[in-house]
């Protein structure tokens, strides 16, 4: 029979499996967006990773969260992350970060400030930056977020030099996922310990928009002065809320990067126009080179929210994982050429809102046909024409009477006044059939217009040409006109929800699954993947379960004792990770909050009820569940008896901390949130 190993094998030119060697050394991370929901999950998160210690080698004793080398996030997932990394470089205490962001995140503080600052003049005076609700987030981002940085510590460089901090971090690469809207790709605002100098490193932008390498010095100079706010911005600018925001002309400052300095730095690639006099018959026969050429000329693209590519910011931690086994030379292709760990902690679920055919009310005014309205609106505009004509000649009419009194009979105060009431009013007609007339000179098709009997003949007044188009219009108008209001109102609506549906729900999950096939459901990480979901403990996915799972019997093992190793396995899991109503509850309050830049006044409730307390805290006993189940599989596989001591010393330090915290979390759910909000504790 085969023995335990953690040898490892390797399966592509870039990939490797094994039992890691040493577990938990090093650890890649990934949070996903959806607003402040993810951003207080990811808190929970954290915390619980820096609740954990471990020793190394060196017999020192380290927080869990010093062994996580590379972060990767999307939208709201940022928000934590981003200000995570910031408060590393500041030299601040995790127990401080904690708070800051807690405060920052309660309630709709960060909203107001970002609509104050929208409505305020002195905000937008200077700069070319456009005056709008991505840019006023960014600024508030910028002003409040992240007032715990000195205002030249607030940009890109602070993050990624090692001389610019307080303290150097753990943290080896970051990268902060947004959408570019030239090719539809992930743009990574992307850096660590490389300085982008060495091409081993990750790299700002992706393979169609990045570094001007013929010119780097000044590029790298030009872009670690992007502030942070921006970076931010780009990363939950999420579609429908917010506009793209523009790069360059919205990362530039009058103190700060210029446009043209941005517009230098960062390089363009077409797909379709090449260069060079030889290819300008095909470059003038293409669709889109002429088009994609001037496009790249302007050097100006759109970025918006990161979760629209890749919401769990996985693809950047598999590229990671990846980059590690590339540039490991073959002598170091050892555990340390990937990571020990990669965990992505998710706010997104497989479940969707069923889609429901929307019902439009049954009104008087939406139970006539749009056909009756055009008439009735012909009828209207003849009357009104009609009864205008007779006011106005009935008001000269009585001017002629008023003048006739005032020639023949006595002047008095009395008919001087309605004289002079009758003229204004003559003189206010006048001028209103003047204008109406302008009106119908200047545009004598929306007279003609009116003219038109039917919806059909209105159509080819405005579209005469009989083009295929024109004609389907018109026979979809022919069936159409003759229907109640109601009815179109029902399709508009229908089509409108549907098309939300898909957009939000089958398109962002689909490419949520397709992503997750590349991790999950590929077995060359099974022992160095965790996935970290919201829902997880909560009631709505009860009925999918939560059992743990174990891995596969080898060809070569003996089945006696792969039963026996199971068995335990299981049994441990049943009494290591209990689950009280109380964790149901706020795991429940917790998958259900909604995505939004803010805590409404009815979320932020005193007691169980507050949600963003509900998120934080299901973070935390989330964490701990799936950490515990992965560490007890690790203890319970047969690899683990090839382990060296200290790493065998490692799990079981990792997993009895693990056990008395989940135990801690049985009896009171919020007890770690507690612990880091209650002031007696700094």
């Amino acid at each position: 029979m085969k023995e335990g190993t953690t040898e490892e094998t390797l399966f592509d030119i870039d990939h490797t499996y094994s039992f890691p060697q040493h577990p938990f050394e090093s650890i890649g991370f990934a949070l996903s967006g959806g607003g402040f929901r993810a951003a207080a999950y990811g808190l929970g998160v954290l915390s619980v990773f820096d609740a954990l210690k471990i020793n190394n080698s060196a017999e020192q004793t380290l927080r869990l969260l010093d062994k996580v080398e590379f972060i990767s996030s999307a939208s709201g997932g940022t928000i934590t992350l981003l200000m995570y990394t910031a408060s590393l470089r500041k030299g601040k205490s995790f127990r401080d970060f904690f708070g800051h962001l807690n405060k920052k995140l309660t309630g709709e503080i960060l909203l107001h400030q970002a609509l104050d600052i929208l409505k305020e003049d002195s905000h937008w005076e200077d700069g070319e930056k456009r005056r709008n609700p991505i840019n006023a987030f960014a600024r508030a981002y910028h002003i409040s977020l992240l007032d715990f940085l000195n205002e030249e510590e607030k940009c890109f460089d602070f993050i990624m030099d090692d001389d610019k901090g307080e303290q150097i971090t753990h943290l080896k690469e970051f990268c902060f996922n947004a959408t570019e809207f030239y090719t539809g790709l992930s743009f990574r605002f992307q850096g660590g310990e490389k300085n982008w100098e060495q091409f081993k490193g990750g790299k700002l932008g992706n393979r169609n928009i990045g570094i001007n390498w013929k010119a780097s010095e000044k590029s790298f100079k030009t872009l670690r002065q992007i502030r942070l706010g921006d970076i931010l911005a780009s990363s939950s600018c999420f579609p429908l809320g917010f506009e793209p925001i523009i790069f360059p002309r919205d990362f530039s400052y009058p103190n700060g990067p210029q446009i043209s300095d941005l517009k230098e730095a960062v390089v363009l690639r077409t797909n379709s126009w090449r260069e060079g006099q030889q290819y300008e018959i095909t470059n003038s026969k293409s669709s889109r080179a002429l088009d994609e050429k001037k496009f790249v000329d302007k050097g100006e693209f759109g970025l918006m929210d990161g979760g629209i590519c890749d919401n769990q910011g996985l693809l950047s931690l598999l590229l990671a994982n990846e980059r590690k086994t590339l540039n490991a030379t073959k002598d170091e292709k050892t555990f340390k050429s990937r990571f020990d760990l990669m965990m992505v902690s998710d706010v997104a679920s497989f479940y969707m809102k069923p889609f429901g055919e929307p019902v439009v009310k049954g009104e008087k005014w939406n139970q006539q046909s749009i056909q009756n309205y055009w008439n009735a609106l012909k009828i209207y505009q003849r009357n009104t024409k009609k009864w205008f004509s007779i006011t106005f000649y009935g008001v000269i009419v009585l001017n002629i009477a008023s003048l006739l009194i005032l020639l023949f009979e006595s002047i008095s105060f009395g008919s001087v006044l309605c004289e002079v009431v009758l003229l204004l009013l003559l003189a206010a007609m006048v001028y209103l059939k003047s204008k109406i007339r302008d009106l119908i000179t200047a545009r004598p098709s929306f007279a003609e217009a009116l003219k038109k009997n039917t919806l059909e003949d209105l159509y080819v007044h405005y579209f005469p040409e009989p083009t295929f188009r024109n004609q389907t219009i018109l026979k979809m108008i022919a069936y159409l006109k003759g229907i109640k209001t109601e009815d179109i109102l029902n399709m508009i609506y229908t089509r409108l929800e549907s098309a939300q549906t898909m957009i939000s729900d089958v398109f962002l999950k689909q490419v949520r699954r397709l992503i997750y096939d590349q991790f999950f459901a590929n077995e060359h990480y099974k022992y160095r993947r965790l996935n970290n979901p919201i829902y997880r403990l909560s009631y709505t996915n009860d009925k999918n379960g939560r059992a743990a799972t174990f891995e596969s019997i080898e060809q070569d093992e003996d089945e006696e004792k792969y039963a026996k190793r199971k068995q335990d396995f299981e049994n441990d899991i049943r009494t290591s990770c209990k689950l009280t109503s109380q964790m149901q509850d706020l795991a429940e309050i917790a998958y259900n909050a909604p995505t939004a830049l803010w805590f409404s006044a009815e979320e932020e409730t005193a007691g169980s009820e507050n949600v963003r307390k509900a998120i934080i805290a299901t973070g935390q006993f989330s964490t701990c569940t799936s950490l515990l189940r992965y560490t007890l599989s690790l203890r319970h596989s047969r690899n683990f008896s090839a382990l060296s001591d200290e790493s065998k010393q490692r799990i079981q330090m990792v997993l009895e901390q693990l056990r008395a915290m989940m135990i801690s979390f049985e009896r009171d759910p919020m007890f770690l949130y507690d612990a880091l909000t209650d002031p007696k504790n700094n």
